[in-house]
């Protein structure tokens, strides 16, 4: 190992070493938190790096091995549940989802749902109101609008797509009018 620095070392454990050729080490009391090579710089394992208030971390090359951080994305969209069952596309997210969560509802009515999906499993309440007063239901849907008894319109999730997701309706009895969907995607 190779000490850099003044003999002896006036900092006690805070030192730089070079333990291989090319190689900077940068200790702090005792413990290895830095390494320099030629291009690289590596924060070890058991080392924090605190980027300060206010500091700035700019990247004008390729940056690897991040979790990529959350990103979120919300669309307010539109459904005719007089419609025929089948599928709805919705695109304008941006990136390749992970989940949602889907306020669905029609506009002056007790015709509502809450959701999320992870694209495999849908989850969430709706409101039965339209058929008794203040009931609310758990549903495998991601969106529900119930109208009357025996007339329905209800999604599952059927994929998440580089831009959105493809919703699958389907209708039971005769539903009519437009739900909103309020989406949240997030991944």
């Amino acid at each position: 190992m190779r000490y850099i620095g003044t003999t002896p070392n006036p900092y006690g454990d805070t030192l730089l070493t070079s333990d291989a050729d090319d190689q900077i080490n940068v200790k702090v009391a005792g413990a290895e938190d830095f390494r320099i090579a030629a291009n690289t710089l590596s924060v070890l394992s058991g080392t924090t790096l605190n980027i300060d208030s206010g500091a700035t971390i700019a990247n004008s090359g390729t940056a690897t091995g991040f979790g990529g951080g959350l990103s979120a994305k919300t669309l307010n969209v539109v459904y005719n549940t007089a419609t025929a069952s089948g599928d709805q596309v919705i695109t304008g997210v941006g990136f390749l989802p992970k989940a949602v969560i889907v306020i669905n509802g029609v506009a002056h009515s007790a015709k509502v749902s809450i959701a999320t999906s992870d694209g495999t499993t849908n989850q969430g309440i709706m409101s039965k109101d339209n058929i008794t007063a203040d009931q609310w239901d758990n549903m495998s849907k991601v969106a529900s609008t119930v109208h009357s008894s025996g007339n329905l319109a209800q999604a599952v999730v059927k994929t998440f797509d580089a831009d959105g997701m493809t919703l699958t309706w389907t209708k039971t009895g005769s539903p009519t009018g437009i739900t909103q969907l309020e989406c949240l995607f997030i991944t």
